[in-house]
């Protein structure tokens, strides 16, 4: 199968999310559907794509995709791949220990002493790596397909190997969409497959090898044999197999012949001769790769040389030249084979067959992807934003002009031109917009208001002129990507700084009046904008009903509108909310859920959550598990950075709109104290002076918090200034504890090494204090399933995580974590277990024992909160709020025809019927309502106590251990 044979099948949201980090322009302009696809199969059939993918690419993946290649259509089920790939990958195994299956006269010993150095240093072979070990395979005449069979070794396979080996290379390859998915079938694209194969040295399957083969005599490929020290005795169907069983590339196996042996083979085939013996070779391995030496030969026909005319060129052809050495020999390749070009020979060589082309620049710069283009724009310090044809415009200018290259000087932080104007990405202070509008434009007129300024001024009369302009564009747009939002802000003149940062915050003051007009969604790491017209504070419509009853049908606790099912835990629910507002004012606070499964522990956070959201916190849930465990601090910050959230943003993590708000914040509070103003412009390069020394105070304040913290913050200010979003992404992943970062990586944003535990604490604080800065109030940070600590295998693993739990509370006790509230959540045995639970571990039961005391009563005050146990009314309260919800979602009288009285049936059968005790957990119980309202509003015409009758009984013990065992 083809590309466009799979591609055009997916939904839109699955290719946005395949070409988040493919196709730029997925989030600045928003593809239609056929232009996407297109875009993204360009992308997927490139050599430069598929090599970087593959490059740091970890085993099965090798097993994985020769499956693929071997399956005639590229195909191969779902069902059983896993079984298959692991077969395939011990096989691998068993021949690389195997001494006799490759040349003789090799260094593999010390290729593999540094392939398992690589792999232990980190886990994983980064890029910087594998390049470094494809020279090393050069330097020792070691060719890739050994070295992916070198990769499943007895001494190395242990480093990549474990249980979920297979998920990780799976899921790998269909992120980066080496591998597609359709009809319940992993496939494999022709154009990708030729891409893999060329990479691996793979040119020809198997059975095609061994015809090739075939076609010489036996002296020759004895001669093969000799040559790459394979043993040269036996019949020549052993040597065959000896040549295919030793992976000898086919290029490489034909290039130990003479040019006159591989000559005559062409004529055996009837391919012309007169060319150079690479080329001649590689028109042999294409020859019956294609089967077509098994097609019987068809009379020639005659056909015109069709006559390509020669575009005109705008560069002199040295400097064209120059241009294209700075080109891969992968990305050479991609521009050759995309206008039909040879794609064989020296670099120098290809780059003489596109000079001598007919194309002009701009159409074989056109053939590469626009990551690339991106990335030669940045190299020359070209702007980076615009269509692609905007930056091949701007390189094909800068090479063919370098004399007019722009100059720039920078004044502290900040960079402005020789003018003394600020970028256009420096703004202004929000009080100082309206004078900005007045300005002149070049043209000498002010932008005229858009659209619906007349109906936003009355909606929003409290806002400033350039707010009013934003959601008139809006309104009428009905959506913007962040990009489209930044073009709106400089065509109007508004001179906003770090619009997403001024989105937060105007979103959030009109929150904080009950007008919610704009959604923010996140795409491929991209802010959406969304007008919703919502100027009231939001009810629960037939929309948000029709959301909580939908969750509910799910099983799960749904994430809006959660006061309408808040029935009972009064005291907790106040004291929660309390604490809201006094870790607010500064101080840090600590706090343990308890209850038994059904009391409503993920209830109680999740109501609170939002409750947070509403009172402007931001939010991070941490939950433990296999790949989340509390006993790794670095992974713990990693987590709570990944799980991030804001009132403005909550579909990704917004550690960078956390730092654009607090970086917006420092440049108001500057040109508040100067009393300056950017639209005059002679205060405008005092003004982005004064920012980058305002910014160096507060970064010092940050180094006094975490020495490293201060230099990754700095260069994401700066590369947001530059317009360099690789430099930016790589200061965000470090801050957010990335551990995969290259050493060149590290150097690049000025600080040294991965995050260790005893930085993790330091780190939190200047996130925290850098959360604070914004116009957030602080953070709530849930670490949720605490119960699976018991679980934990190893005893010195349980007492790490309850280490890292002592330390959280000290920390918060201490007031180590000013505007912090941490909540963690835990059943009954998490907290009596004295084998396995907290009271194992003494120093952190010492902290939260309760002291003893005659009265039985508990203070919400205590470490620990313990809830109480759902019972009979409080679920029939509960139901009867879910039964007015579904009769708003789905426009029916849900109380007319399911009545109390059938309610209460519902209710006590179901209490009845279960064991005791477990009968309260009331997911299940409230899902199986859910589905008997469906019923009953589907089937008008049906009694409702037949379904209540029917359908009670199903819930049983053995759903309800389901929801436990889940946890």
């Amino acid at each position: 199968m083809k590309l466009m044979d799979v591609l055009p099948s997916y939904s839109v949201e699955q290719l946005e999310r395949l070409a988040a980090d493919k196709v730029g322009e997925v989030a600045t302009l928003r593809l239609p559907p056929p232009v996407l696809v297109k875009e993204i199969a360009s992308v997927l059939s490139s050599r430069t794509y598929v090599g970087k993918v593959l490059a740091p690419s970890r085993p099965p993946t090798y097993a994985m995709l020769k499956l693929m290649l071997d399956a005639p259509t590229g195909r191969v089920p779902a069902e059983g791949l896993r079984d298959r790939v692991m077969e395939l990958t011990n096989q691998c195994t068993q021949l690389a220990a195997d001494a006799r299956t490759l040349p003789k006269g090799k260094s593999y010993d010390l290729y593999l002493r540094l392939l398992a150095a690589a792999w232990e240093s980190d886990g994983g072979v980064d890029r910087s790596e594998a390049w470094l070990l494809s020279a090393l395979r050069l330097e020792l005449g070691i060719w890739t397909r050994e070295h992916l069979l070198l990769e499943h070794h007895p001494t190395v396979r242990p480093l990549w190997d474990g249980p979920k080996a297979f998920e990780h290379a799976r899921n790998h390859l269909l992120a980066t969409g080496i591998v597609l998915i359709h009809e319940h079938e992993f496939v494999l694209a022709e154009e990708v497959g030729w891409q893999v194969r060329a990479i691996w040295e793979m040119e020809m399957d198997d059975p095609e090898y061994v015809r090739l083969l075939g076609h010489l005599p036996q002296r020759q490929i004895r001669q093969i044999c000799e040559l790459q020290a394979l043993p040269v005795s036996g019949s020549k169907d052993e040597l065959i197999a000896r040549v295919v069983a030793g992976l000898v590339p086919p290029q490489r196996a034909l290039d130990c012949l003479h040019i006159d042996e591989v000559k005559e083979l062409c004529r055996t085939f009837g391919i012309p001769v007169s060319q150079p013996k690479g080329q001649l070779i590689a028109a042999i391995t294409e020859h019956l790769d294609h089967g077509r030496d098994l097609v019987p030969e068809a009379p020639p026909v005659a056909v015109a040389p069709v006559e390509i005319a020669q575009e005109p060129r705008v560069m002199e052809e040295q400097r064209f030249q120059e241009l294209l050495a700075t080109l891969t020999s992968d990305q050479l390749y991609d521009i050759l084979s995309r206008r039909g070009l040879r794609v064989g020979g020296a670099k120098s060589e290809r780059i003489a067959r596109l000079i001598a082309s007919p194309w002009s620049e701009a159409t074989l710069l056109g053939e590469l992807p626009k990551s690339t283009l991106v990335e030669m724009c940045r190299a020359s310090g070209l702007q980076v934003s615009g269509v692609k044809d905007d930056l091949i415009r701007r390189i094909v200018d800068r090479a063919g002009h370098p004399e007019t290259e722009e100059k720039i000087t920078e004044i502290g932080l900040g960079v402005i031109d020789l003018e003394g104007h600020p970028p256009a990405s420096v703004a202004v202070a929000e009080d100082d917009i309206d004078e900005v509008e007045d300005e002149p434009t070049e043209q000498g007129t002010r932008p005229l208001d858009p659209p619906g300024m007349h109906g936003i001024r009355s909606d929003f009369p409290e806002l400033s002129h350039g707010e009013m302009v934003v959601l008139a564009i809006l309104e009428a747009a009905r959506s913007l990507t962040e990009q489209e939002l930044d073009r709106v802000v400089r065509r109007h003149h508004l001179g906003w700084f770090l619009v997403k940062a001024q989105m937060a915050e105007l979103i959030a003051r009109l929150a904080a009046q009950g007008k919610r007009p704009v959604r923010v969604r996140c795409s491929g790491g991209v802010n959406i904008y969304e007008w919703t017209g919502t100027h009231g504070t939001p009810a629960v419509d037939h929309a948000s009903a029709r959301d909580l009853i939908d969750a509910l049908r799910q099983g799960v606790v749904p994430d809006r509108h959660l006061g309408e099912l808040v029935i009972g835990q009064v005291a907790a629910r106040a004291h929660l909310s309390g604490l809201l507002g006094h870790v607010a004012g500064g101080r840090s606070e600590f706090k343990f859920l308890r209850g038994p499964y059904g009391s409503g522990k993920t209830f109680m956070c999740s109501w609170l959550r939002e409750q947070a959201f509403a009172q402007g916190f931001a939010v991070s849930t941490v939950r433990v598990g296999p790949d989340q465990p509390l006993s790794d601090l670095p992974v713990l910050f990693s987590g709570l950075c990944t799980g991030l959230r804001t009132p403005e943003q909550r579909d990704t993590s917004a550690v960078s709109d956390i730092l654009e708000s607090w970086l917006l914040g420092l440049y108001r509070k500057t040109a508040a104290q100067e009393q300056l103003s950017a639209a005059d412009p002679s205060h405008r390069a005092r003004i982005s002076t004064l920012v980058g020394e305002r910014i160096e105070h507060e970064l010092a304040h940050l180094d006094r918090l975490d020495p490293s913290f201060a230099p990754a913050v700095r260069h994401f200010y700066l590369s947001r200034l530059q317009e360099d979003e690789a430099t930016a992404r790589t200061a965000l992943a470090w801050l957010r504890g990335s551990g995969s970062l290259s050493a060149d990586q590290l150097r690049r944003i000025g600080v040294r090494g991965q995050l260790q535990g005893e930085d993790v604490f330091p780190r939190m604080r200047a996130l925290v204090s850098v959360i604070r800065g914004g116009h957030l109030r602080g953070l709530v940070l849930f670490i949720d399933e605490l119960e699976l600590v018991r679980r934990f295998p190893h005893a010195r693993q349980r007492e790490r995580a309850y280490e890292t739990l002592r330390l959280l509370i000290d920390e918060c006790g201490e007031n180590g974590l000013p505007g912090t509230l941490i909540v963690c959540t835990g059943t009954d045995p998490l907290f009596e277990d004295e084998r396995f639970g907290m009271p194992s571990y003494e120093a952190l039961s010492n902290r939260i024992r309760l002291p003893s005391t005659s009265d039985s009563a508990i203070s919400v005050r205590q470490p620990v909160i313990r809830l109480e146990a759902l019972d009979g009314p409080r679920l029939e309260a509960m139901a009867a709020r879910v039964r007015d919800l579904h009769g708003v979602a789905y426009g029916w009288d849900a109380p007319g025809r399911f009545d109390a009285g059938l309610l209460r049936r519902f209710v006590d059968d179901t209490m009845a019927f279960t064991s005791s005790g477990v009968g309260r957990v009331p997911r299940p119980v409230l899902r199986k309502l859910v589905h008997v309202l469906d019923l009953c509003e589907e089937n008008p015409d049906v009694p409702v106590s037949q379904f209540v009758g029917s359908q009670v009984g199903q819930v049983d013990d053995r759903a309800i251990e389901d929801v436990l065992a889940l946890g």
